[in-house]
């Protein structure tokens, strides 16, 4: 199949200017951020 834009990654191809470091950077912080909302379900469950 022809891909159309050979250069660029699937992920992140429309982002504008951010670099790979700053993605990965607030996805770390989104991440952690659900882990500790999901820590503190278990939390309030268990007890």
């Amino acid at each position: 199949m022809f891909d159309q834009y050979p250069n660029q990654s699937r992920w992140g191809a429309g982002a504008a200017g951010v670099d790979r470091a700053a993605f990965d950077e607030g996805l770390r912080k989104h991440m952690l951020r659900v882990y500790n909302f999901m820590m503190l379900g278990l939390g309030v469950t268990g007890l």
